[in-house]
């Protein structure tokens, strides 16, 4: 994503790259292929509060080193995927909008609006120079 000659030529094996943590293979897969949608917030004291989208693995310096992602999913050693949000999750927004038809993907996409919205910024600015957003 922020130098485009790494999803042409990225070596991702574990025991010679001192950058891969297990939580990429958790969001891509053992070989780091699997499809997934992330987003990766940069929240640190020195940089405003950055919002970003990705379907690939990224640089270890897109944003800030302080940047974190959440994966739409995760996968298990045996390349089995799970969503990362909960059906519980699910049904609290059901509930809350009285809409069936409401996805995990749809509340992954909200998520990322609402990270975007300007009202939620401004409202939230002095929480999100300090703390981990919440929604």
């Amino acid at each position: 994503m922020w130098r485009p000659f790494v999803k042409f030529f990225f070596y991702s094996e574990k025991i010679l790259s001192d950058r891969l943590t297990e939580n990429h293979f958790e969001m891509f897969g053992d070989n780091l292929l699997h499809p997934n949608q992330i987003i990766l917030l940069t929240n640190h004291t020195q940089i405003p509060f950055v919002v970003h989208a990705a379907d690939k693995i990224t640089d270890a310096g897109y944003g800030s080193r302080a940047t974190q992602c959440l994966p739409l999913y995760r996968y298990d050693a045996n390349g089995n995927r799970s969503d990362n949000i909960t059906d519980w999750g699910r049904a609290q927004f059901v509930e809350h909008y009285g809409d069936e038809s409401i996805t995990k993907e749809d509340i992954f996409h909200y998520v990322y609006a609402v990270l975007h919205h300007p009202a939620y910024r401004s409202k939230y600015e002095l929480n999100l120079k300090r703390e981990f957003p919440r929604i």
